[in-house]
């Protein structure tokens, strides 16, 4: 009876600590050049600051989208825009691959994208991805020639 609740105690740790590490979380921390607020000469009444927040938000929102349906897919990290909002695109793009990777290396491809697919899915995640640019429908990248 003790070595099986060794054995137990043992194994608990291991199980837990695979299901909270699998986990996508959308951060965001804007750079000082574009920490900017000041929206006087801007066409839109937005700040670079909240060129670069939006920027992030739809690219990072749509390469989870992408990668939800294929996780082979390419995200595409390019957008028009102020160089802040650029960079918010090119920058949310990374931080969503780099998250992606990250957990396909620690669980597998077959994990992260179940994993993927059920957290696309959630109501909290189609509104935030409703709520950007691409309007709820994910743009994986075109293929080339």
């Amino acid at each position: 009876m003790p070595i099986l609740l060794l054995v137990g105690l043992l194994l608990a740790p291991v199980t837990s600590s695979m299901t909270v590490d699998l986990k996508l979380e959308h951060r965001v921390r804007v750079p000082r050049r574009h920490a900017s607020t000041a929206t006087a000469n801007t066409p839109t009444g937005q700040s670079e600051r909240d060129r670069y927040k939006e920027g992030h938000e739809a690219f990072w929102w749509n390469c989870v989208m992408v990668k939800a349906q294929r996780l082979e897919a390419q995200c595409p990290g390019l957008c028009s825009g102020t160089a802040a909002a650029s960079d918010g695109c090119g920058d949310g793009v990374t931080s969503a691959e780099r998250q992606i990777a990250r957990l396909t290396r620690e669980h597998g491809a077959t994990k992260v994208q179940a994993y993927l697919r059920s957290f696309a899915s959630t109501p909290a995640a189609k509104e935030a991805f409703a709520k950007t640019w691409f309007r709820g429908e994910p743009e994986p990248e075109a293929p080339g020639p």
